[in-house]
């Protein structure tokens, strides 16, 4: 999710590595650091990202297990 088309805008995202490694990664504002929280759950089989107004959480999980929620990001888009 992005503010905008602009190479800096603010944005939120979830990524899933090669390595398994989950996080929620955001730019809270245009110009800012890329900022990351990870998810303690290694390898899922689901992600969910849900947005609450500037609030953005991931939720991660694997087959037959309930989502685990991460801490969350703020983001202005």
């Amino acid at each position: 999710m992005r503010q905008s088309l602009d190479a800096n805008a603010a944005y939120a995202d979830v990524a899933l590595h090669g390595d398994g490694l989950t996080s929620l990664q955001f730019r809270p504002v245009p110009g800012a650091e890329t900022s990351e929280v990870r998810s303690a759950v290694n390898r899922p089989i689901r992600i969910r990202i849900e947005r609450r107004g500037a609030q953005f959480m991931i939720y991660a999980g694997k087959p037959g297990e309930t989502l685990v929620p991460s801490r969350s990001g703020y983001c202005r888009t």
